[in-house]
């Protein structure tokens, strides 16, 4: 491949990360949004708590598995996000849906709480606050949150390669 060819690929990754996104226009798993607005709206109150570009990136997609479907999603945006972000926000993704358990449904007497077998980690307090601040706070139609185009110039900025 001449060098012509790897210029052209320069940011193909972030276009596509970008159209990922948008199409969760199209997709309702919960709440009275889209996962597109869900995600916008995260990504705007971590943006607003004083996040990192890691953790507003982490935000922006942590449900971009959505794509594909529910089950599994997690993994899947852990895996977009992986090169691109450090470690520690990779597992927050990996592991949100352990952190908002609680908030779907009741947890019975007795039972632990999913996110209790992650209390040992350096990210726990992280993820816990993601899920509570930021993530099961998201699904308001009145949330006044940034567009895609304000966080278009961090995906490009942070999703690159071909």
């Amino acid at each position: 491949m001449g060098r012509m060819e790897r210029l052209g690929r320069e940011g193909r990754r972030a276009e596509r990360v970008l159209a990922l996104l948008t199409s969760l226009d199209d997709v309702c798993d919960g709440g009275d949004i889209s996962e597109l607005a869900h995600a916008l709206q995260v990504a705007t109150r971590a943006e607003r708590a004083g996040a990192d570009d890691d953790l507003v990136l982490g935000a922006l997609l942590h449900d971009i598995g959505k794509v594909v479907g529910d089950v599994g999603h997690a993994g899947v945006s852990a895996a977009v996000l992986a090169p691109h972000v450090r470690p520690e926000v990779v597992e927050v993704v990996r592991h949100h849906p352990s952190f908002t358990a609680r908030h779907w449904e009741a947890i019975p007497p007795g039972d632990p709480d999913p996110r209790d077998a992650f209390a040992g980690e350096p990210w726990y307090h992280l993820a816990a606050t993601f899920a509570d601040e930021w993530d099961m706070r998201s699904f308001d139609p009145t949330y006044d949150s940034h567009p895609l185009d304000h966080f278009a110039p961090l995906v490009r900025r942070r999703i690159t390669g071909p």
